[in-house]
């Protein structure tokens, strides 16, 4: 389950780099997109398109990063479970050995 939760905090360290590369990208093309219109030109269909496309990728990876993060408390709530089992195999094991161990007492 460490080495799952790890890759899932992996994916989403990626995303949230790919969202910054992307968001820089579009700030650059938005910024064309002005200067453009600031020279009394139309906006050329292919910029509007790309202002588009990174506007959709970074949607994309807000979704992709709030998925990644249910599936990491996902993660986290079996791996809560597992250590509760775990816990609890122990204490009974523990609790019959004591109870073994008592039975035998032979009393004064």
């Amino acid at each position: 389950l460490q080495r799952k939760s790890d890759e899932v905090i992996t994916q989403k360290d990626l995303q949230a780099r790919r969202i910054t590369e992307l968001t820089e990208k579009l700030e650059q093309a938005q910024q064309a997109a002005a200067n453009t219109e600031r020279r009394g030109a139309a906006v050329p269909e292919s910029l509007v398109d790309e202002i588009r496309h990174y506007q959709s990728a970074i949607q994309g990876a807000e979704v992709a990063i709030r998925e990644l993060e249910e599936k990491l408390e996902t993660l986290n709530q079996c791996c809560l479970y597992t250590l509760r089992v775990r816990y609890l195999k122990t204490s009974t094991t523990v609790a019959y050995r004591l109870s073994i161990r008592e039975s035998q007492l032979v009393p004064y």
